[in-house]
């Protein structure tokens, strides 16, 4: 019977708590234009955060407008992209916990209810599996079979339930006092967010996943782009 063989979840999504714990969404947008950012901001606030905060690397009025039109604040933090980005904005969080969204980006309601997951004082961030919204591109290994839902289904909570999850950024969220205590995020060649990973695990932090796909994505159609988003991370 496939039923015994299931690979056991990770933490499950859930509805906000009644008293959610203070939480900011961080919109990495360098990379993103006003329709990209539009799609995100849409529902970045529908969880009821305490703020949202759209990152640039460089000033773009048409940005600023619309993160004014939704409510968010616009800030530029020169040249800093990426990762990078997030690093440097978590800094002046007055929260102890920031969701990360790359802009383009859906949240889906109930990704901050995944702030439950931190009663457990040694989880570092929680990790949202990623929906592919195009049904065709790179990621696809035939049309409308991708490799991201095989790692939904397999690859993320075998990971999970060994500890060594993955922290891939956006569709996250992050206990700022732990990236703080493994001092930020580090620059360099590779991935940021997979150093960071490996930093807190040394320091008894751990990254846990949730296989349910709580962030809606588009999947890139070329080599190039995928490996821009990697070099993100």
């Amino acid at each position: 019977d496939p039923e015994t063989h299931r690979v056991p979840r990770g933490p499950a999504p859930a509805d906000p708590p009644v008293d959610p714990l203070p939480v900011e969404v961080l919109v990495v947008a360098s990379d993103g234009d006003r329709d990209a950012l539009n799609r995100t901001l849409a529902l970045a606030s529908v969880d009821g955060p305490v703020a949202v905060r759209v990152l640039d690397s460089s000033a773009r009025t048409d940005l600023e407008k619309e993160a004014d039109r939704h409510g968010a604040t616009y800030e530029v933090h020169q040249g800093a992209r990426g990762a990078e980005l997030f690093g440097i904005a978590m800094q002046t969080s007055g929260t102890p916990f920031v969701v990360w969204l790359d802009a383009g980006d859906v949240p889906v309601p109930g990704l901050l209810g995944l702030v439950r997951s931190f009663d457990d004082p040694d989880v570092a961030v929680v990790q949202s599996a990623a929906d592919l919204v195009n049904r065709d591109s790179l990621l696809h290994l035939t049309p409308d079979h991708d490799e991201h839902a095989l790692g939904n289904r397999v690859a993320g909570p075998s990971l999970d339930r060994v500890g060594a999850a993955p922290w891939e950024g956006s569709g996250s969220i992050v206990r700022v006092s732990a990236i703080e205590g493994i001092g930020g995020l580090s620059a360099g060649r590779g991935s940021s967010t997979h150093r960071a990973a490996l930093r807190l695990a040394r320091a008894g932090m751990s990254v846990r996943f949730c296989s349910e796909p709580l962030v809606r994505t588009v999947a890139p159609d070329t080599l190039s782009d995928y490996l821009a988003i990697e070099e993100q991370a």
